[in-house]
């Protein structure tokens, strides 16, 4: 199996298939290689789609958090407003 991830190594393949089909090689191994190759890239594809998806639902989770937070924190300053007021003596609540 080739380590398609190096680029030497696919290369190498490369000059096999190149040599086996110059020679009159008739077997189906170049082709089964290459799709293998491309196999291979599909599934780096994919795996990087996959990441992104992951990604914009980390992002839209943050930012529902986010405004989740900001929204307690609204409240709290209200809250924090009126105790503030009843302790100071003032008629607000």
């Amino acid at each position: 199996m080739v380590d398609f991830g190096n680029r030497e190594g696919v290369m190498r393949e490369w000059d096999k298939w190149r040599a086996y089909i110059a020679g009159g090689g008739g077997g189906s191994w170049p082709r089964d290689a290459f799709e293998s190759l491309l196999d291979y890239y599909d599934e780096q594809i994919e795996d990087l789609r996959n990441f992104k998806v992951a990604w914009a639902d980390a992002a839209e989770i943050s930012m529902r958090a986010l405004k989740n937070a900001e929204k307690r924190r609204e409240e709290f300053s209200e809250k924090e407003a009126s105790i503030k007021a009843c302790w100071e003596g003032d008629e607000r609540k």
